[in-house]
């Protein structure tokens, strides 16, 4: 396979997460693993922050364009779309769509580009482990929910290809998870099934791959790329270092961590330990053999963190094995989009701003590490997509969720592709 500069059809290079409203769908029963999704008038409607024109609307436009992003990267459950076509059901299937319509639209008559990320979150009915299973050992015949999220991806393809490959780009699969959490195997047999079908119905525009490992850095460089063509973008989500990246975040074991410094200060070790160990010891939730594995881990995790030490040079260290993956390969580096990277916020810095239950770092820590990674990102010549725009966990601006708010100046500044003058 030859790469080359012009050979990849999107133009977005520095673009951002956008989550709601179609990452958040409303099911009818919370509590039911089996739920059906919501009627079309409420499963993407206030709780979710949709409509989109009332979620993104022409301030935020004009403030992402200022400051240089170029496209949006937009996670959308396909969990309603699956539901339809489960059961054959056309009105609830153009309706979705016809709801769906304007972020393409809009977004592209504002100059804003557009990734559609397929991002099965997995809170209800459909997660990436009910889909990824492996073909039948007997005939080879993909599962029937594999042909489900394999139909829904082709229907937005089929729907969206009309538009300017230059503008638009399909992903095939966010985070495949580790190996061990699905059957099917995502690397040999699923992801070329799926690339195969999309490049069928939109022969022009970029696709988007990745490795499992939830788009893990070494799953990638275990790849072997000559299956697929040119005009492909390889993605990795490196949320590393995980202590700093993922410190506070509540659906993670590093919910335990929080108030670490970034980049690592040796000094503070100790006292990091032995508060994880008491925020572990006092989860009530926890039985007591998780309690010892759950802090092992951590322990582990914590010593790499500020003994290595994890900061610019070790991140440069991780994407530099990309870079050799990429010259191994032939493939530029511009071919490599680090599609999510991020740090969890709290609500400290900014009244107002309620992020219940997450205690991430502090702003000039978020800053610091922002920082860090867009420079090795930049250092390696990679595309990007920070988290998020609008997300109360990850978010880079002044709001949450439907109330977006100006961006936080300090983290835009370790950011933005270029200085500007901001307008706020």
């Amino acid at each position: 396979m030859t790469t080359t500069p012009g050979a990849i059809a999107f133009q977005g290079k520095s673009g951002i997460n956008v989550f709601w409203p179609w990452g958040g769908p409303l099911v009818v029963d919370p509590t039911d693993p089996n739920t059906r999704y919501a009627p079309l008038e409420t499963v993407f409607g206030p709780i979710a922050n949709g409509p989109w024109d009332k979620h993104i609307t022409h301030a935020v436009y004009a403030q992402c364009k200022d400051v240089g992003i170029d496209h949006f990267r937009i996670q959308c459950n396909p969990g309603p779309w699956m539901q339809a076509f489960r059961e054959n059901d056309t009105a609830y299937l153009n309706g979705l769509f016809e709801q769906f319509d304007p972020t393409i639209e809009h977004s592209l008559r504002a100059g804003i580009g557009i990734v559609i990320d397929p991002y099965l979150t997995g809170y209800a009915r459909d997660d990436p482990s009910s889909v990824l299973q492996r073909p039948d050992p007997r005939t080879g015949a993909m599962s029937d929910s594999f042909l489900n999220y394999q139909a829904v991806l082709s229907a937005f393809i089929a729907r969206y290809r009309k538009y300017d490959p230059a503008m638009v780009a399909f992903e095939l699969f966010n985070e495949p998870p580790n190996p061990d959490l699905c059957s099917g195997d995502w690397a040999e047999q699923l992801q070329p099934t799926l690339y195969r079908k999309v490049r069928e119905l939109a022969p022009r525009h970029t696709i988007i791959c990745t490795g499992a490992s939830w788009s893990s850095i070494p799953s990638l460089c275990s790849l072997d790329p000559t299956a697929y063509d040119a005009n492909v973008l390889w993605t990795i989500h490196p949320l590393i270092p995980a202590p700093a990246s993922q410190q506070g975040y509540i659906h993670s074991q590093y919910k335990y961590v929080v108030g670490l410094s970034y980049p690592p200060n040796r000094a503070e070790k100790e006292s990091a330990i032995a508060d994880m160990k008491a925020r572990v010891g006092a989860d009530l939730a926890l039985k007591p053999h998780e309690k010892l594995t759950t802090t092992a881990g951590l322990t582990r995790d914590l010593n790499a963190y500020f003994d290595t030490p994890q900061d610019l040079a070790w991140i440069n260290r991780q994407f530099e094995q990309v870079g050799s993956w990429c010259a191994k390969n032939n493939i530029a580096p511009a071919s490599i989009y680090v599609g999510e990277y991020g740090a969890t916020r709290t609500n400290n810095g900014f009244p107002g701003i309620n992020v219940r239950g997450y205690q991430g770092g502090s702003r000039l820590d978020r800053f610091y590490y922002f920082r860090d990674v867009k420079t090795a990102i930049l250092t390696q010549g990679f595309r990007c997509a920070p988290d998020h725009l609008d997300t109360h966990d990850y978010g880079l601006t002044q709001g949450q969720n439907a109330d977006i708010g100006p961006w936080d100046p300090l983290l835009l500044s370790a950011i933005s592709p270029h200085r500007v003058a901001l307008r706020y």
